[in-house]
């Protein structure tokens, strides 16, 4: 009997110290993962310049002192379709905030009306040629200029990227950087 207690207790104990391990690493994870967003060594946003769907010409200097967050998307992208729906409550959710929501597309404005009559957007479209985004493209080791969709940027309030991010499943970790860039001066 007092064999069983006694590895149960050691049981225990290699559990908790597991469990703590695993704490650690992934609050270290999380740590780095936000680091960039946080630094007060942000690269400066580029300033684009697109239409909206009224044709009023829009440019990323018009929204000085409010966060933005940008949105790089395509109708035929498969993820960018898929989160429409978690993208509009995002916006609900910061509809009274100093936040921008922006999702600007290259593709033809005719294209992107009709792809939103079915799909509606809950805030900014911008439509741009390549010269509106070629900022926010990657550069390869080719030369070449790289962009995925959907790739979403968060501007601070002084029109500094402090996040960069592509891909699915990404509504989370955005909201948490909103809530934090909405707290800076």
């Amino acid at each position: 009997m007092l064999t069983k207690n006694l590895k149960f207790s050691i049981f225990c104990r290699q559990n908790q110290a597991t469990l703590s391990i695993k704490t650690l690493v992934s609050l270290i994870i999380i740590l780095v993962l936000f680091s960039h967003a946080f630094s007060q060594e942000r690269p400066e946003a580029y300033n684009f310049s697109a239409k909206d769907l009224n044709g009023k010409v829009r440019a990323l200097d018009e929204f000085n002192g409010k966060v933005v967050l940008l949105l790089i998307w395509s109708t035929n992208c498969p993820i960018c379709r898929s989160e429409i729906n978690q993208f509009n409550e995002l916006a609900r959710k910061y509809k009274d905030k100093d936040i921008t929501f922006i999702a600007m597309s290259i593709e033809p404005e005719k294209r992107v009306s009709d792809f939103l009559r079915k799909n509606p957007l809950e805030y900014l479209v911008l439509i741009s040629g390549f010269d509106g985004i070629i900022g926010y493209a990657d550069i390869g080791s080719d030369g070449r200029f790289y962009l995925a969709y959907p790739t979403y940027f968060l501007i601070d309030k002084k029109g500094r990227v402090a996040l960069k991010d592509r891909g699915r499943g990404k509504t989370e970790k955005i909201s948490l950087v909103i809530d934090k860039l909405l707290t800076e001066f």
